[in-house]
């Protein structure tokens, strides 16, 4: 069995979402420091449906085929998917500031 799986377009794909979440996650934040938690963009329709195809995506991806995409691929899958993480730790963190404020 092969264990080298290639899908570039569903690498760059799982880059936009992200990318995309990420500048969702950045504004909430901007929004939750300037006490303005009406202005979060997450809670658009809009921003929740891409959270769920980016979700539905991520859940159902091999890591075999980050693995085996080409390095340049590969580095700037895996910088959005650290920044991502973070962001998404910060997000919860001020949301969860806010809430016990």
């Amino acid at each position: 069995m092969n264990n080298k799986l290639e899908d570039t377009p569903r690498i760059e794909r799982l880059i936009s979402l992200a990318e995309r979440l990420v500048t969702v996650l950045e504004a909430d934040i901007a929004a939750l420091k300037a006490g303005k938690p009406g202005d979060m963009k997450s809670m658009d329709p809009e921003n929740q449906k891409l959270s769920v195809i980016y979700g539905r995506e991520a859940q159902n991806f091999d890591i075999r085929i980050a693995k085996s995409a080409p390095p340049s691929l590969r580095q700037r899958f895996m910088m959005i998917t650290t920044k991502f993480r973070e962001v998404l730790q910060l997000h919860a963190r001020m949301l969860t500031r806010v809430k016990n404020a």
